[in-house]
């Protein structure tokens, strides 16, 4: 029985595309001329083609004619061998726009009636095939009566037109002077990408496709079938839309496949890209700006709200535009803005992202500056209530390289430590084992019941012993272990340890984009002066009313148990369990110092804007900031009572 292969896949292939820079670092591109010769308006363009013909091709004028529908398009020359000459001037602001051989016989009509012998036919953009080939087959010949004095036929497109002026200052000065301040900025293009978060299994690039079709059945743009790109006009701007693939990268973001979908970094998405041609009579305008208002009028017509915590996210790349640098004879390529990027949650328009996230403003005032620490704490000048953002930031892999260099570092500086260890825990004891070991150490949990850590070089042989006692309250004995074991321990370390991917940062300066809008941590923290020091009976309340405020919120401290035994070492660790994740809501009260400090963290994995989000909490904080008061207060009048 033999078989077939039906189909199948050998390797999957992914193209790193080049920067538009570095396109044309080297020599101006057949479009970076188009574009800048398009800056030139159809009622100028004829004047300028006049001056070429004359200043360098030494052609004297005759006249600027009014053709048949040309409207003032043609003109009338004696080339220097004496012979007339008729060109023909075509101009256009759509780069694909190419001209076809009924243009080129109706010149040669034109020739034969106004008597010339020389066609030119001049275009900033360029011929189909069929019309170049008219041109070099000289088809143009058959049906000539005349066999003996024939009409030429010559053609320029916007090379042969570059070729000619690229080195004649006369030219370049008049009609390029300034061209990087004014003229060569009446268009620009920029790329915009659209994507459903979180990106779910068989997301693909139908999402634009859709998104096109519903602009052209709305009738905001017109479909070129032909040339397979749309047009259409916005506030009296006229567009080029065409479909396209980027990197991520190059977008300023970095999308995140589903973890058991292969996830390869710079992998091209679908793009839409669309080139702007400003109206003339904006004498100035803001290319973001501009770019912003475009976005808006196009996608909030076509996308449709999404539901069960999902949202839209668009990118627009950087706005680009081409210069001229007459003194070198180049174009150069500008970048304009920076990329943007917006969110559309539910029925609402687009939001630019980081404008949705933030939360500061008026009422509230930054109390340590983010240059200069870890977190941007915020303090609500109505409440006194601090307020710090948490974001969930990917690294990216240079980020990821250097903090693996560290980790590695640390390893080697391990090897100059003391190691304890506690041994014989089960997984309800795990987290309460953690919380007596400083934050600031670096421990490791080494099995499923053997808790490591480092002493650093400069620890308080008080801060030691501490660690002991706490333990021994649990039972738990610290033993030293040997230096051979630490070396062994910290080789298999070096072997396993993981590559970090991610971290929480408070700033949203350097934030990679998009923004996980589920992971976000809302953290909200006042003290709270008390009369006397926290008593071990105190203690113990504000502990029992932390736990149950915590199982409300999906977090069980007591695993299930009905009691827990602790200490009083023990309890200002319970209490403050700051670095841990635990449920939607993770209560911790701080007693080292007087006042006390309430803090509450939020992570509810809500989808709403940031402003929205924290209005909500800080009611919600300063109602269990009054339980914890009204706690307190009935606690110390039942002590004196007794």
């Amino acid at each position: 029985m033999s078989s077939q292969i039906i189909s199948g896949l050998t390797q999957q292939y992914y193209h790193t595309l080049p920067d538009s820079l570095d396109l044309i670092s080297t020599s101006p591109l057949k479009e970076n001329i188009f574009k800048m010769l398009s800056q030139i308006s159809d009622e100028q363009f004829p004047e300028f083609v006049k001056d070429i013909l004359i200043k360098v091709e030494g052609h004297q004028l005759i006249d600027i004619t009014d053709g048949p529908g040309d409207e003032k398009q043609d003109i009338l020359t004696i080339n220097p061998a004496g012979i007339r000459c008729l060109i023909q001037c075509k101009h256009t602001i759509h780069y694909n726009k190419n001209y076809n051989g009924d243009e080129l016989d109706r010149m040669v009509v034109a020739c034969m009636r106004k008597d010339c012998r020389e066609s030119v036919f001049i275009t900033n953009s360029d011929l189909t095939p069929q019309a170049k080939k008219y041109v070099t087959d000289k088809e143009y010949l058959r049906g000539q009566p005349d066999h003996e004095h024939p009409i030429s036929v010559e053609y320029w497109n916007d090379l042969r037109i570059w070729e000619r002026i690229k080195n004649n200052r006369d030219i370049l000065n008049k009609w390029f002077s300034g061209f990087g301040q004014t003229t060569a900025l009446r268009s620009f293009r920029f790329d915009v990408g659209a994507r459903e978060l979180p990106i779910q299994i068989g997301d693909s690039g139908s999402i634009l496709n859709s998104i096109l079709n519903k602009l052209e059945s709305n009738g905001v743009l017109l479909k070129d079938a032909k040339k397979n790109f749309y047009t259409g006009e916005i506030h009296g701007h006229l567009l080029t839309v065409t479909k396209s693939f980027n990197i991520d990268a190059n977008l300023g973001v970095q999308y995140k496949n589903p973890e058991h979908e292969n996830y390869l970094r710079h992998q091209p998405i679908s793009t839409l890209t669309i080139e702007v041609n400003v109206n003339n009579s904006l004498p100035k305008y803001s290319p973001a700006a501009l770019k912003d208002k475009i976005i808006q009028s196009l996608f909030n017509l076509v996308i449709e709200p999404l539901s069960n915590g999902r949202w839209w996210h668009l990118v627009a790349s950087e706005a680009t535009g081409f210069i001229y640098l007459y003194d070198i004879s180049e174009p150069r390529q500008v970048i304009l803005d920076s990329n943007q990027t917006y969110v559309m949650i539910g029925s609402q328009f687009l939001n630019d992202e980081i404008d949705y996230c933030r939360f500061d403003g008026p009422g509230y005032t930054l109390v340590k500056d983010p240059e200069d620490d870890e977190d941007s704490v915020w303090l609500h000048d109505e409440s006194g209530i601090e307020v710090v953002q948490w974001f969930d930031r990917e690294l990216d892999p240079v980020e990821m390289y250097n903090y693996q260099v560290v980790q590695m570092f640390n390893l080697k500086r391990f090897k100059k430590r003391t190691f304890n260890a506690v041994t014989g825990i089960n997984k309800n004891l795990l987290m309460r084992v953690r919380r007596f070991i400083p934050h600031t150490w670096t421990s490791f949990q080494f099995n499923e019941d053997t808790l490591i850590w480092a002493i650093p070089e400069d620890a308080d042989e008080r801060q030691i012993d501490r660690i002991s006692k706490k333990m021994a309250t649990l039972n738990l004995e610290v033993l030293t272990i040997s230096n051979e074991m630490r070396d062994n321990f910290l080789a298999e370390a070096k072997n396993d340890l993981p590559p970090a991917t991610s971290m929480y940062t408070s700033s949203l300066r350097g934030m990679s984009l998009p923004i996980e809008l589920k992971e976000r941590i809302f953290w909200l923290k006042k003290d709270l002066l008390l009369e006397d020091k926290v008593s071990p009976e105190l203690a113990t309340e504000l502990l029992i009313f932390k736990f149950q405020y915590d199982v409300e919120n999906g977090f069980d401290n007591m695993r299930g148990e009905e009691t827990m035994e602790s200490n009083t070492l023990e309890l200002r660790e319970l209490l403050f369990d700051f670095f841990t994740i635990r449920g939607e809501k993770m209560m911790d009260i701080g007693i080292y110092n007087n006042p006390i400090t309430l803090s509450i963290r939020y992570q509810e994995g809500k989808i709403a804007s940031s402003r929205e989000l924290v209005e909500g909490y800080l009611q919600e904080f300063l109602a269990t900031y009054d339980e914890l008061k009204l706690l307190i207060n009935n606690f110390g009048k039942k002590t004196n009572e007794e």
